[in-house]
């Protein structure tokens, strides 16, 4: 006989397959990270601009770095959370993909100040 409870979905697989979509955004994160300190190339001895100093063009590479690490946290705990309400952990991603994008616009705003 079957019961009429629906049975939880392991989560494992869902929250391997999060591991793993979240791993893909380093590269991008990393590249984006690498075009940014770019925006120093216009520097000129004596350039007051943040990114013409060390400490901006590490700013405008760690900013997209940093709130990669941060969306990949939030997925999981998020993922985590849904998971223990009875939805899948993938929704998670929506957390990361909501807060990713704001170390770009900081990055993004060094680079171009």
């Amino acid at each position: 006989m079957t019961s009429l409870v629906p049975q939880r979905q392991p989560a494992l697989p869902a929250f391997l397959g999060l591991a793993g979509l979240s791993l893909l955004g380093l590269p991008p994160t990393l590249f984006i990270g690498g075009f940014f300190v770019m925006g120093s190339d216009g520097c000129f001895s004596g350039d007051q601009r943040f990114i013409c100093s060390v400490a901006g063009q590490q700013a405008a590479f760690y900013a997209p770095v940093a709130s990669w690490g941060a969306a990949v946290v939030a997925s999981f705990l998020v993922g985590l959370v849904v998971h223990r309400k009875g939805g899948s952990p993938l929704f998670g991603l929506l957390a990361g993909l909501a807060l990713w994008p704001v170390g770009v616009a900081i990055g993004y705003s060094i680079a171009a100040g």
